[in-house]
């Protein structure tokens, strides 16, 4: 008997920016089916106002669809937050959870 054809997991390319690493806004771009697909989206966004500002404001990451990239839950910080929890306690995400 012949076994199910398994799907594919997908690469897929997210363009962002932020003009500061520090700082909490960030855009998504877009998303994109390649690099090169990415790329070219950057090139036509890079001398539009605000963008041509912070020219180091772009990155491009890869994703495979179907996988998760945060399992960990979230903290909360602030001044309203009960129980701020330090760095020390925060765990990345673990990449091979989903495999």
């Amino acid at each position: 008997m012949n076994k199910p054809a398994q799907p594919t997991r997908r690469q897929v390319y997210m363009l962002w920016f932020s003009r500061d690493p520090d700082e909490e806004m960030e855009i998504i771009v877009g998303i994109y089916g390649t690099e090169a697909e990415a790329q070219s989206a950057l090139r036509l966004r890079a001398d539009k106002p605000g963008f041509r500002d912070f020219p180091d404001g772009f990155h491009i990451d890869s994703w495979v669809l179907g996988r998760s990239s945060w399992d960990e839950g979230f903290v909360l910080y602030g001044p309203n937050v009960e129980r701020e929890v330090p760095k020390s306690e925060i765990r990345p995400p673990n990449p091979e959870s989903d495999k």
